[in-house]
């Protein structure tokens, strides 16, 4: 008959799990601070490299797009964000709490669970239809200008 030292495998299992959390955090702490540093470089040469007045309407561009981008739940570019915040955190943290509070509206969240999936699918039947509205557009220019072009060498 063995007997298990339950107090003792706690302990390990404690210990097992601080060190892992520990890790994660050192993991987490380097990952943070590279991307910071990456952003700061970058926001140092683009100072370097253009004129003051070019620099704000490079950033107030980018941090425009990145709001627009935000408010329409779209995939944002992590290292274009961090540039931005940098640059101006407050005017992305307003947009990014205001997208969660309408996110996460008591109201409507229970009758809108699958909202986010219902928007993606209109999204791809909206441009889906662009596309076919293009396609036609093109075809429409394309017999134009042939009939110009036969009409042209019938001249000829």
């Amino acid at each position: 008959m063995r007997v298990q030292n339950t107090d003792g495998i706690k302990l390990l299992m404690s210990s097992m799990y601080v060190d892992e959390k520990d890790k994660t955090m050192r993991e987490y702490a380097l990952r943070y601070l590279t991307e910071r540093s990456k952003s700061e470089q970058l926001m140092s040469c683009l100072k370097e490299q253009t004129s003051a007045t070019e620099f704000k309407t490079v950033m107030d561009a980018l941090c425009r797009t990145m709001k627009h981008m935000i408010q329409q739940r779209m995939v944002i570019v992590s290292d274009v964000f961090n540039l931005c915040w940098l640059y101006d955190s407050s005017q992305l943290s307003d947009v990014m709490f205001a997208k969660c509070k309408q996110l996460l509206n008591m109201q409507t969240l229970s009758s809108r669970p699958n909202d986010w999936k219902r928007e993606k699918k209109k999204k791809k039947e909206d441009e889906e239809r662009q596309h076919a509205n293009d396609m036609q557009m093109n075809m429409q220019l394309n017999m134009q200008m042939n009939m110009q072009i036969n009409m042209q060498m019938k001249q000829r």
